[in-house]
């Protein structure tokens, strides 16, 4: 799998959870975003292992960063990089 992606099965329908609405890349100027799921679950996040609702930028050093999602389904990951 992706690293942004985990299937998942229930029941008879299976499908593949996946963050969404995040890019690769973010310049450290750019405006918060909200972490989300492609399915709407009780979802825990953090970024760099801090709980956080949002990936907000200007609060990151440039570099790779971590992603990481929690549901009753189990986890999922990715990475972003933060430039100047």
């Amino acid at each position: 799998l992706v690293g942004s992606e985990m299937f998942i099965r229930d029941r008879s329908d299976a499908s593949y959870l996946r963050i969404i609405d995040i890019k690769s890349t973010y310049k450290k100027s750019d405006e918060p975003v909200r972490l989300m799921l492609n399915m709407n679950l009780d979802t825990q996040w953090t970024v760099d292992g801090k709980p956080a609702t949002h990936l907000t930028p200007s609060e990151l050093s440039a570099g790779l960063h971590t992603i990481q999602f929690t549901t009753i389904y189990g986890t999922g990951k990715m990475r972003v990089q933060i430039i100047e």
